[in-house]
Formats: C-alpha cells, sequence, structure tokens
C-alpha cells in the first residue's frame, strides 16, 4: 500500500486551503485581507501597528501576498522594514505555495519578478511542500511552465518526489513537460527512500495511459522494488484490474512469484474488502490465463490457522470454490479468512 509519509505529505499541502477559512472566521484577519488585496500600503501599515509583528500575522500576511496582493514588493517591503521576518523563513515557501495550488500561473510571475525564490522545501517530516510540488500534484501545467522557463536554476526543482507525484495523480500532460528538463528518461524511473518509482505509482492507482507512457519512455514493467514486488503484485493487491490489463499488454509477467512464494493470484485475495466480488472474479479470471502455477505448498496447510492435513478433520483440506487454490480445514476458518 501506499507509505502513510506520502499521504502525509499530500495531506500537508492541502492544509494550507484551511488559511482562506482562518481568514473568514478572524475579524484582524478578514481586516487585513482586504487591505492586502487592495494594495494601500500605508492602510496596511495602520492596521498592522507597530514592530515587532506576531509570527501568526506575518505568516498570514505573507500568505495573502501569494494570492492577492497587487504589489508584492510593497508589502514586503513593509514587513521587512521592522526585520520582523526575514526572505528565508518557511512563510516564503507558504507565499509561493498558494498560488501553485490555485493554479495562477500569472500571480507566479508576478512572484518570480517580484524576486521571490521559487526554491524546493522538505517535504517528508517538516516543513510544507514546495510550490512546483504542488502545482505537479494538482496538474497545472502552466504555473509548472512558467517556472521552468523563468531560470534555469529551477530545473532542480524536479526531483524524485515532483515526477512521482505527477505519476500518482495521474497528471500525463506534467510528467510531457517535465521529460525534456531531464537529464535521461531513466531520470523517470528512480527509486525513492521508500522503493518506489513513478511506475509503481501510476499502477497502484490504475492510472493506465500514465503507465503506457513511462514504459514507452523507458519504464521496465518487469522490474522489483527492494522488496522484490513487482507491478502486478501492486496491481494484484490493490485490485487494479485496468493496471493488470495494461501491463500484461505491455509485456509484463503476471506469473512471477515473490522470493516467499506469494505471486499476483495469491494476492488477489488480500485486496480491500470493498473491492466486489464480480471483479476478484475477473482478476483471477486473467491472472489464472496467465498460466499461473499453483502458490506454494497449495495443500498442505489450513490458510487460516496453519494446521496441516494430519490435523485437519477427516485428515483433508477443502478447497476454496472461488479462488481455486486456497485450502481450509473447516468451513469456519474459510469464512475467518474472508475478512481478512
Amino acid at each position: 500500500a501506499m507509505p502513510s509519509t506520502r499521504h502525509e505529505m499530500m495531506e500537508n499541502a492541502r492544509n494550507s486551503q484551511h488559511l482562506h477559512q482562518r481568514v473568514v472566521d478572524d475579524p484582524f484577519l478578514n481586516d487585513l485581507s482586504q487591505v492586502v488585496a487592495s494594495g494601500n500600503v500605508s492602510e496596511l501599515s495602520d492596521l498592522l501597528g507597530d514592530p515587532p509583528l506576531s509570527k501568526d500575522t506575518v505568516h498570514t500576511c505573507m500568505s495573502l501576498i501569494g494570492t492577492a496582493a497587487p504589489d508584492p514588493n510593497a508589502v514586503l517591503d513593509l514587513l521587512y522594514n521592522g526585520k520582523n521576518v526575514t526572505k528565508k523563513s518557511s512563510d516564503v515557501t507558504t507565499m509561493t505555495m498558494l498560488p501553485c495550488m490555485g493554479g495562477s500561473a500569472t500571480r507566479v510571475k508576478l512572484l518570480l519578478d517580484a524576486g521571490i525564490k521559487f526554491t524546493s522545501a522538505p517535504i517528508r517530516g517538516q516543513g510544507s511542500p514546495s510550490g512546483f510540488f504542488v502545482a505537479c500534484q494538482e496538474g497545472h501545467t502552466e504555473v509548472i511552465r512558467t517556472i521552468l522557463d523563468y531560470s534555469p536554476e529551477y530545473k532542480s526543482l524536479i526531483d524524485v518526489k515532483a515526477i512521482q507525484v505527477a505519476a500518482c495523480a495521474g497528471n500525463l500532460d506534467v510528467l510531457k513537460i517535465l521529460l525534456p528538463f531531464l537529464d535521461s528518461e531513466a531520470d523517470l524511473h528512480k527509486f525513492d527512500d521508500e522503493g518506489c518509482t513513478a511506475l509503481g505509482m501510476a499502477t497502484q492507482n490504475a492510472h493506465t495511459a500514465v503507465i503506457e507512457w513511462l514504459a514507452q519512455h523507458g519504464g521496465d514493467v518487469n522490474c522489483r522494488d527492494p522488496d522484490q514486488w513487482t507491478l502486478p503484485m501492486i496491481a494484484a493487491q490493490g485490485g487494479k484490474l485496468e493496471s493488470l490489463v495494461t501491463l500484461k499488454a505491455l509485456g509484463a509477467d503476471l506469473t512471477a512469484r515473490h522470493p516467499d512464494g506469494r505471486t499476483p493470484r495469491s494476492l488477489v485475495m488480500h485486496v480491500d474488502p470493498q473491492v466486489s466480488q464480480p471483479l476478484t472474479r475477473r482478476l483471477l479470471t486473467l491472472l489464472t490465463s496467465c498460466g499461473e502455477p499453483a502458490p506454494f505448498n497449495e495443500a498442505d496447510h489450513c490458510h487460516w490457522c496453519d494446521k496441516s492435513v494430519a490435523d485437519a478433520p477427516d485428515g483433508k483440506l477443502l478447497k476454496c470454490s472461488l479462488c481455486r487454490w486456497a485450502h481450509y480445514c473447516s468451513a469456519g476458518c474459510q469464512k475467518a479468512h474472508w475478512k481478512h
């Protein structure tokens, strides 16, 4: 399954949308929002009062600059005049992230012209994701083009995370934009520190067009991750029939085993309980048609309680009529296994 840290970093990006609700709920922040949007610097100065400003006020004002201020330089000069923040603060990252999230290429260009750097930010465990990362996640192609065309230095923003999040979201147009800026097609298929690849992300989320495109640009549909999982195993465990069909057409081996003996067909029996029985049958039919051999030790132990044939009632095990390979010592064990 997708690592929890990836869920967390995507959630961090969405959390910035809460700023707008905070502005609505807080009278002071609401006034601040209107003044920033009007571009009236003198009125803003009166509203903010004498420095030092609170960190929350500075954070909110910087965030608003990213979405509303017609003259970012004037507002920035006011904030920096009292040395309340520095241009190296995490608030600048928030300011650049918001227009990227909203897909405003015009706002991004305005901030770039104002000297604001769209630098990368820590993604895992601390800070917010970079604006560029959010744009790749949301599929805002014009924002991505604006940043990459502005200066060669921004090529460094195209890291493995940006590529993977685009593949995970099924944003094929984003991947097509990023490709010319890479040193080689091999950069599309790098493993991250969790053992994931862009092709694996697309497989896990059944983005078949992305799977096909990545395969056409150097992706190996028979690759294994550091844990020895194949792409068909990832698709089977997630109940992604579309991914399996696509991988099969691209030449993937749907019968390859994990070193512990598991195969895509055996993993189908451990898919999410919400996957319907008809879909499970279709998955099993597809995988069985590939000529997969029966899993290891198919009939020598109960697949729930692990009783051997000798210890089972009547000295035999009962075969599951759905998957045709799991065996149980009793109907009770079979029903217990269904829940898992």
